[in-house]
């Protein structure tokens, strides 16, 4: 198995970092090939909502001039793409949500044989990780309510979440905190 991490955190060493980190350690334990790309550094522009990736029906399509080739290209060559994001005021951070209305490049309008949308990435696996420093029900719900619809619209086969909030424990609850991720990771690879 291919896996993709697209991790959000702007911060480095974050609890988000950390936690993307240790699946990715526990996948590759597991015989997964795991690829981190850190969204923060990539100059990332958001969607202009232009329509030229209609145009094209093959491949994204999309004629802003930035790193997001980079990330499309990653996006097709993997079978699992994993969201990591802290809760930032109550959703994903923007480094993350850029690169996903970007997606929007991956989903062709009228061809598919319905008449409906066609997604490029149709069949690939996701799963979302979601950290925050309040509870659950601060913010991250939110972005598991929007990684939902996302997976479904995009058509892939969503493996689930995880979401650890509040995440900035230290000592025998960030042992268990890891514990938690590498069984997430563990089921990822299964």
């Amino acid at each position: 198995m291919n896996a993709l991490i697209l991790q959000g955190s702007p911060r480095e060493g974050g609890n988000t970092e950390v936690l993307a980190n240790h699946v990715a350690k526990t996948m590759t334990q597991g015989g997964a090939s795991v690829r981190t790309i850190r969204l923060a550094d990539l100059e990332l522009h958001g969607c202009r909502e232009c329509f030229a990736c209609q145009k094209v029906q093959d491949h994204p399509g999309c004629p802003t001039k930035d790193d997001m080739p980079a990330v499309y290209d990653a996006v097709r060559d993997t079978d699992l793409i994993i969201l990591a994001t802290p809760v930032f005021c109550w959703g994903m951070t923007a480094q993350l949500k850029a690169a996903i209305d970007r997606f929007y490049a991956f989903c062709k309008f009228g061809v598919a044989p319905d008449g409906g949308v066609h997604s490029l990435i149709a069949g690939k696996q996701s799963a979302l990780l979601v950290t925050a420093g309040g509870g659950p029900y601060d913010g991250a719900e939110l972005c598991v309510s929007a990684y939902r619809r996302i997976a479904e619209f995009m058509q892939l086969k969503d493996r689930g979440e995880l979401v650890e909030a509040p995440a900035g424990e230290t000592g025998p609850a960030r042992n268990a905190l890891l514990a938690r991720a590498a069984n997430f990771a563990t089921g990822l690879v299964q």
